[in-house]
């Protein structure tokens, strides 16, 4: 029989909680009522089976926690959300700002010109 690192543990423990499939009695009775699942390190660590501050030597999973928790609360990118570049070209301040640049460098060839006479 072989046994999973501490560090495997950890990583299918936050998988678990992501997908809102826990082994954890306390945390099955939260999916049922339907209550949120926060994702946070003691968390993790209850799921996984282990020691309370065994995280504290995986920094890299702590690392992923944090950002799973902020998905979880905040929601990920979506795609619908993605701006062309076609958009930003079509909005009006892109074309103030295009024409405000086109003044500041025909400013700048009168300058140089100025300076070279």
């Amino acid at each position: 029989m072989t046994t999973k690192s501490t560090e495997d543990r950890l990583r299918e423990a936050l998988e678990r909680l992501k997908t809102r499939t826990p082994n954890t009695k306390s945390f099955k009775q939260k999916v049922k009522a339907n209550k949120p699942l926060r994702i946070t390190n003691s968390g993790v660590e209850k799921e996984a089976g282990l020691s309370n501050g065994c995280l504290k030597r995986y920094p890299n999973i702590a690392s992923e926690i944090q950002a799973a928790e902020a998905e979880r609360v905040h929601g990920g990118s979506s795609s619908s959300q993605e701006i062309s570049v076609d958009d930003v070209k079509l909005s009006a301040i892109y074309k103030q700002l295009e024409a405000k640049l086109s003044r500041v460098e025909k400013a700048k060839k009168k300058l140089k010109q100025r300076l070279k006479n």
